[in-house]
């Protein structure tokens, strides 16, 4: 796999010129604000893997919005994994309907994760699963089978089929986080287990009708609770954007403070009082199983190398200063040797001959070396030379029909009136050589 063939093919996908970089990063990530296109070097990477990264991400680049604080906020109203799956099912439905070519790599990468279990669906049944994980596996791994949703989940899968600016995933991702926030609460002993040593559990519970009505008490003041709770348990995720952001844990904090949010102090304290929980969303947050699943076994799927490309870009303002004239640098020659003729200031004859000679050597070695070292270059650019030169004569080349039928075409007459053979003529080229003058100065 060629990676400077897939950098260019991710710029001209994407149309236009991304920062394209290959990092030691645990997942592909693309930086709305910066323009930047991170891919991770990853042991055991597929070509069309490699393509289901590039075109994702090439998605985000084209459709997700640059503003970083919408982002913020639409996740402080709901939750990271809400926004992240319902924004992803938009942009790789658009960006496979722009780009055809792209369905085979997704739908072929996407089974070799299957494959590799990256989603947790061994020996499991992905319609006992939560909502979210349902649409994740639905639009991205349509192949895994039938999913099944009732008729109020069908219409905001709808919804989502139909999606096509981020002002719809924003009031999708608000009605999905209220429908799973009511229809799949946690139960009472996840969240609270100091008390369930005064309360009956779940399966003694659910053997007799005599504690249904407490249960469904203490989970109608517990979810009251934790609404009052939820503004305040949000703001200290709030720093946290989704992967598509480009972004990762530590790198979103920093960028919120570079916006200078008013609450960017807050946010950071509360980070730093509960080190355990920053990773880690809240527990009252709606996630997704499958997209855990995915973030951690991308994770083992990085290369732990202490090797690290670095990336430099040219700066706009050159300094004038290096830049040297070849005429001063002519005029300081002749000024060296011509005050060894006229005042024999540097060297007598004898060493004078001894030094053209040694640099009329070095001269030649050098001009070698260059030749061989650029050979790679030039023939590259020869090579672009004759397919230029193919594609005029090609476009100059004369095709008619002729009154002859081609025995070779006979058996399509049925569905194809061209049953004709055809004359050809090219236009005679003839190639008088090429010869290139190619100036290493930088005069």
């Amino acid at each position: 796999m060629k990676i400077e063939s897939k950098e260019k093919l991710a710029k001209l996908l994407a149309v236009e010129d991304l920062d394209i970089q290959h990092q030691q990063v645990k997942t592909a990530m693309f930086d709305v604000k910066n323009r930047q296109l991170i891919l991770p070097i990853w042991k055991d990477m597929p070509d069309h893997l490699y393509d289901l990264l590039v075109g994702h991400e090439v998605g985000h680049a084209l459709f997700t919005p640059t503003s970083l604080k919408r982002i913020e906020k639409l996740i402080k109203k709901t939750s990271k994994d809400c926004v992240n799956i319902i924004e992803d099912a938009r942009i790789e439905r658009l960006v496979k309907r722009r780009y055809p070519g792209l369905k085979r790599p997704f739908f072929k990468g996407y089974n070799n994760l299957i494959t590799r279990n990256f989603f947790g669906l061994e020996d499991r049944d992905i319609n006992e699963s939560g909502f979210l994980d349902r649409i994740n596996v639905y639009f991205k791994m349509p192949q895994y089978g039938d999913i099944l949703f009732n008729k109020e989940e069908m219409e905001m899968v709808e919804r989502i089929k139909i999606s096509k600016s981020f002002a719809d995933v924003e009031e999708i991702a608000v009605d999905v986080h209220a429908y799973v926030k009511k229809n799949e609460q946690p139960k009472p002993q996840d969240k609270r287990p100091e008390e369930t040593a005064d309360q009956p559990n779940n399966s003694e519970g659910s053997e007799g009708s005599q504690y249904q009505d407490s249960d469904d008490q203490e989970e109608r003041e517990e979810s009251e609770a934790e609404s009052e709770g939820d503004s305040d348990t949000k703001e200290s995720n709030s720093g946290e954007q989704p992967n598509e952001t480009g972004q990762d844990d530590q790198e979103d904090g920093g960028e919120t403070d570079k916006d200078g949010d008013s609450n960017d102090g807050d946010i950071k304290d509360v980070d730093e009082g509960e080190k355990p929980e920053s990773d880690n969303p809240p527990e009252d947050e709606v996630m997704s199983t499958t997209q855990r699943h995915f973030d951690e076994n991308m994770q083992k799927m990085h290369i732990d190398e202490k090797k690290h490309n670095l990336y430099l870009n040219v700066p706009e303002h050159i300094n004038k200063e290096a830049i040297v004239d070849y005429k001063i640098v002519h005029k300081n020659i002749n000024d060296y040797y011509g005050s060894w003729s006229k005042h024999n200031t540097y060297m007598d004859e004898t060493q004078f001959k001894e030094v053209c000679k040694t640099i009329r050597v070095d001269a030649t070695k050098t001009i070698k070396k260059l030749k061989k070292d650029s050979l790679k270059n030039v023939n590259h650019i020869a090579m672009e030379f004759e397919r230029k030169k193919c594609a005029d004569v090609y476009k100059r080349t004369l095709v008619t029909k002729s009154g002859v039928l081609d025995t070779n075409k006979m058996f399509s007459a049925k569905y194809n009136d061209d049953v004709f053979r055809k004359n050809i003529r090219v236009p005679d080229g003839k190639n008088h050589g090429l010869v290139m003058f190619i100036d290493w100065s930088g005069s």
